[in-house]
């Protein structure tokens, strides 16, 4: 009976675990722009003008519905028009780090560290597993 509850308690917590690990590498759906349904809507009445915002194309082309995907050319024309607005708009020059600062800024994908600790938690698993199963009278 000792054994059951114990691997009743290990089912358990390995579960709550991938709960947490499933949880924290689900993210909300960000909302889509307002300038993206504008996008589409002028594609659709074949007046796309270049005088959106980048990041307004690049909702739009991922908020194409998948049969305008596959059977037109709206990816294609979406993405000539944004490459037209980003000619007439004048380019940002970046600001240059003073001269005594040598720290750089780096982006780590947080969905790295999931992967990592979703890859520990089932080796975990597997290690205890393995360990019950060696010990476990025959």
């Amino acid at each position: 009976m000792q054994v059951t509850a114990r691997r009743s308690v290990l089912v358990l917590a390995f579960a709550a675990l991938a709960l947490v690990v499933a949880s924290g590498c689900a993210y909300p759906a960000a909302a889509r722009p307002a300038c993206a349904d504008e996008i589409l809507e002028d594609w659709t009445n074949g007046a796309l003008q270049s005088s959106y915002p980048a990041d307004c194309y690049d909702a739009a082309i991922d908020a194409l519905p998948e049969d305008l995907r596959a059977y037109t050319s709206a990816a294609d024309d979406i993405s000539r028009a944004a490459v037209e607005a980003s000619r007439d708009t004048p380019t940002r020059q970046l600001a240059s780090a003073p001269a005594g600062d040598t720290t750089t800024v780096r982006a780590f994908p947080v969905e790295i560290v999931f992967l990592v600790a979703l890859v520990m938690a089932l080796t975990a698993a597997g290690l205890g597993a393995a360990l019950l199963r060696r010990r476990r009278p025959r």
